[in-house]
C-alpha cells in the first residue's frame, strides 16, 4: 500500500475505534444486505462491500412496489467506487478531498514486484474494510463516490416500496440484499440535547450531549435578524472520545470552536445531528452568544515624574499604540514595590499627562499608569516612576568605571560616591556603544561600589558596554557614569578534527584529515601511540604547532609491520584545545633487504668431524638473524643447514671426511627481508 495511503490510514484509526463503540449503523456489520430509510422527498438506500476487501462489486438496484411483483431496475449504469479523481474532488471540495482521498483511491502493490507490500496490505484487508465503511457513515457524499448508498428520488409520497441489490459473478446475477418495505416520510428525529456555548474574544465554543445515534455534527449560525442559517462547519463534526485516569469514557470540554467573529456581535447557533444515512435531526434550541474583547491595550511607555512648585507632580507618558483605546488611570503609592491606589481614572485617549497637586512635603511618591479599551480591558502598569518632593537633586554620576572578564563573567568597580542620602548603584549593559537603551541588570540598587554580570562562557563574539548611576533614597538617579568596554575571553575550543584517510608506503604513513572551518584556528597538533600496548601512551609527534592550512602529515619514524593508533587535536589563537579526535589505526611495511654478512670463515675441526663457520654480522637495527646455507659445489645448489641465528658463528656436524664442501650466509631482517648471499667458503675435511 502506497506511504501517503498508510499514514493516513494510521492517523484515523483511532477515530474509527472510537466509532467502533459508539455503534454506528454499519460499525458492527458482518454480514452483506440492504437498508432502506425513508426521507421526506427520496428513499435512502444503503449497503456494504463485502467484509475485507478493498475492491468493490458492481451493483444493480431494482424497486418493487407493495403490491405489485414486478421488479423495476432503477440503476441501468451498475453502481460502483468512482474512478474520476477531479469529479470526487468536485463533490468534496479540496479539504475532505485530502482526507479521503487514501480511501478513494487506495495504491494497491502490485503482487509481483512487491510480495511483501502485497502481503502486508493483504493482512490489513478487513481493517480498511473497517475505515472505508466507517468513513461513508460519516459522510453521505463520500458513501456516494464509494458506491454504498443510492437516493432514489423518482418514489412518490404515500406509496410503499421494496428494493433489491445486486451483484454479477461469473455472469450470474447475484441477489445480495432486499430491504424491508420503506415509504417516503419526514424524518423527526429528535435534535441534540444539552446545547450550550461559550463567548470569548472572536470566537465562541459551542458543546452539547453526544449521543450514539448520531455519527456526526452539523453547527449552524445566524449572524443577525434578518439573516440565513448558515453551516459553519466544511466536514461533519466527528465528537473524538477519550478515556479519563479512572477508565471512564468521556468526550472533550468544548466540541467545536466557531473561530474569527466580530467582537461585539451577537450570534445565533443551532447544531443539528447527523445519522448514518445522512439525514440531518430536528433543529436544537437556538442560543445567542456575543463575542466580547478580552484583549488589553499595551500599557504606557515612558512614565516620567517631574516635581513641580513643591506640591505637585506632573506625569507624561506615550501614547499606547492600541487602536481601541479609551483612556487611562493613574496610581500613585508612598512604596516602589506595593501599596499602589487609583488617584485619577477616565483620562482622554488623547492626554498625555496629568497634575496631581495638594501633596505632603518632604515625602517620595510612585507612580503608574495604565491604559484601558473601549471594553473595559486594562492594561498592566507602566514603570514605576519617583518623584520626591524634598530632595530633588540626584547624586553625582560614578566615577571611575572599571572592569575585568573572565569566562562567563564581567567584575565590574568604580569610585564610591559621597552622598548622605545614597541608596546605591544600578548598572546597566548594551551591546552597542551608541545604544540609547542600556538594559538595567538590577532593579534593586546595589550598595557596594562593584558588582559581577554573570554571562554565558560562549558570548565571546562580540563586546559588552557597561554604564553605572547612582541613586539616592528619595529615588533619584544619577546621570550615566563613563562607559566601559568589556569582551569575554575566548574559551569555546575548535571542534574535534575528523581523519578523511591515510597512504602508506615503505617506512612511512601519510594521514589526511577534513580541514577545521573556524575563523581562529590555529592549527593542529598530531599523537601517536601503539595500537593494542597497555597502558596506551600517547607522543605527540609534531615540536611546532601545525600549521591550519594543513590537512596532512607524514610519520617517517615507523616500524614496519607495527600498527599505531593516531589522534588529531585542533588548536584555536587563544589556546583552547579541541577534544581529540577518532583514532585512525595504521600500519607500514619493509620491502628493503638488510646488508649481506661479511667476512665468512670455515675450519675444519678434525677430532669432532665438524666444521666452524665464523663472520661478521651485518649493521642493521632490525636484523632478525643469520641463515647458513651449503653445497657441493661452488656453483651450488645451496640448501639452509641452520635456523635463523643471531650468533655469529655455526658449527656443521653433518659433513663427512674425504669431501668438499662451499657455505655462504645471508642475513634476514624482521619484515623477513633476506640480504644477497655472502662469498662463498671453501673447506675440505680429510
Amino acid at each position: 500500500m502506497g506511504e501517503r495511503f498508510w499514514k493516513a490510514y494510521w492517523k484515523t484509526t483511532i477515530s474509527i475505534l472510537l466509532l467502533l463503540l459508539a455503534g454506528t449503523a454499519w460499525g458492527q456489520a458482518t454480514r452483506p444486505g440492504l437498508i432502506a430509510v425513508g426521507d421526506e422527498e427520496a428513499i435512502i438506500l444503503r449497503w456494504v462491500w463485502p467484509r475485507g476487501t478493498i475492491s468493490p462489486p458492481r451493483y444493480w438496484i431494482y424497486r418493487q412496489t407493495l403490491g405489485i411483483s414486478q421488479w423495476t431496475l432503477i440503476t441501468p449504469e451498475p453502481i460502483t467506487r468512482t474512478q474520476d479523481r477531479e469529479l470526487a474532488r468536485k463533490v468534496l471540495g479540496d479539504e475532505a478531498y485530502r482526507k479521503y482521498e487514501p480511501i478513494l483511491f487506495p495504491e494497491l502493490p502490485d503482487k509481483e514486484k512487491e510480495p511483501e507490500k502485497y502481503r502486508a496490505m493483504r493482512a490489513r484487508m478487513g481493517q480498511l474494510w473497517g475505515i472505508t465503511m466507517l468513513s461513508a457513515d460519516l459522510y453521505p457524499e463520500l458513501a456516494d463516490l464509494l458506491g454504498v448508498r443510492y437516493v432514489d428520488r423518482g418514489v412518490e409520497r404515500g406509496k410503499t416500496y421494496i428494493y433489491r441489490l445486486s451483484v454479477l459473478e461469473n455472469g450470474v446475477e447475484k441477489v445480495v440484499g432486499i430491504s424491508l418495505p420503506v415509504k417516503t416520510q419526514k424524518p423527526n428525529i429528535r435534535p441534540p440535547e444539552a446545547f450550550e456555548g461559550k463567548a470569548g474574544d472572536g470566537q465562541v465554543l459551542l458543546r452539547w450531549r453526544v449521543e450514539k445515534r448520531f455519527s456526526g455534527y452539523d453547527v449552524f449560525r445566524k449572524e443577525g435578524p434578518g439573516s440565513e442559517l448558515v453551516k459553519v462547519n466544511t466536514a461533519p463534526i466527528v465528537v473524538l472520545e477519550s478515556l479519563t485516569k479512572d477508565g471512564v469514557v468521556r468526550p472533550p470540554d468544548w466540541l467545536y470552536v466557531d473561530r474569527g467573529l466580530q467582537n461585539d456581535r451577537t450570534y445565533s447557533y443551532i447544531v443539528k445531528g447527523r445519522d448514518p444515512y445522512g439525514r440531518l435531526s430536528l433543529p436544537s434550541e437556538s442560543i445567542e452568544l456575543t463575542p466580547r474583547d478580552l484583549t488589553p491595550p499595551s500599557p504606557p511607555a515612558r512614565l516620567t515624574a517631574k516635581v513641580q512648585d513643591d506640591d505637585s507632580v506632573i506625569l507624561s507618558w506615550q501614547k499606547s499604540p492600541d487602536p481601541d483605546l479609551a483612556g487611562y488611570n493613574v496610581y500613585r503609592s508612598l512604596s516602589y514595590k506595593m501599596g499602589f491606589e487609583k488617584i485619577a481614572a477616565g483620562i482622554s485617549p488623547d492626554t498625555l499627562t496629568y497634575r496631581d497637586r495638594g501633596l505632603e512635603p518632604r515625602r517620595s511618591y510612585w507612580y503608574r499608569v495604565t491604559a484601558y479599551d473601549r471594553s473595559g480591558n486594562e492594561s498592566g502598569p507602566s514603570y514605576t516612576a519617583p518623584a520626591n518632593l524634598v530632595d530633588r537633586t540626584p547624586p553625582k554620576a560614578p566615577s571611575g568605571l572599571k572592569g575585568t572578564a573572565e569566562p562567563g563573567k564581567t567584575i565590574l568597580s568604580w569610585t564610591p560616591n559621597n552622598e548622605e542620602d545614597l541608596a546605591g548603584y544600578r548598572v546597566y549593559r548594551s551591546m552597542d556603544r551608541d545604544s540609547e537603551n542600556y538594559k538595567l541588570l538590577n532593579q534593586e540598587p546595589t550598595p557596594r561600589a562593584t558588582f559581577t554580570n554573570q554571562l554565558p562562557k560562549t558570548a565571546t563574539d562580540n563586546p559588552f558596554y557597561y554604564r553605572v548611576t547612582a541613586v539616592d533614597t528619595s529615588g533619584n538617579e544619577s546621570g550615566f557614569s563613563n562607559t566601559l568596554e568589556l569582551q569575554l575571553p575566548d574559551v569555546t575550543p575548535p571542534r574535534a578534527p575528523v581523519f578523511e584517510t591515510y597512504r602508506v608506503k615503505e617506512g612511512t604513513i601519510a594521514l589526511v584529515w577534513y580541514p577545521n572551518t573556524e575563523e581562529d584556528l590555529a592549527g593542529y597538533d598530531i599523537y601517536r601511540s601503539k595500537a593494542g600496548k597497555e597502558p596506551v601512551t600517547w607522543t605527540r609527534l609534531n615540536t611546532k604547532t601545525l600549521s591550519p592550512k594543513n590537512s596532512s602529515f607524514e610519520d617517517r619514524s615507523v616500524e614496519a609491520g607495527v600498527k599505531y593508533a593516531y589522534r588529531l587535536r585542533a588548536v584555536d589563537k587563544r589556546g583552547n584545545a579541541s577534544s581529540l579526535s577518532t583514532p585512525l589505526v595504521a600500519s607500514t611495511y619493509d620491502k628493503t633487504p638488510p646488508p649481506a654478512p661479511a667476512r665468512l670463515r670455515a675450519r675444519a675441526l678434525a677430532e669432532e668431524k665438524a666444521v666452524l663457520l665464523t663472520w661478521q654480522m651485518p649493521k642493521s637495527d632490525d636484523i632478525k638473524g643469520v641463515l647458513v646455507y651449503r653445497a657441493l659445489k661452488e656453483a651450488g645448489p645451496y640448501y639452509p643447514v641452520s635456523p635463523v641465528t643471531r650468533d655469529s658463528s655455526f658449527r656443521d656436524t653433518k659433513v663427512r671426511s674425504g669431501r668438499t664442501y662451499f657455505y655462504r650466509i645471508a642475513a634476514v631482517d624482521r619484515s623477513n627481508n633476506r640480504s644477497p648471499m655472502s662469498k662463498p667458503a671453501k673447506i675440505r675435511l680429510e
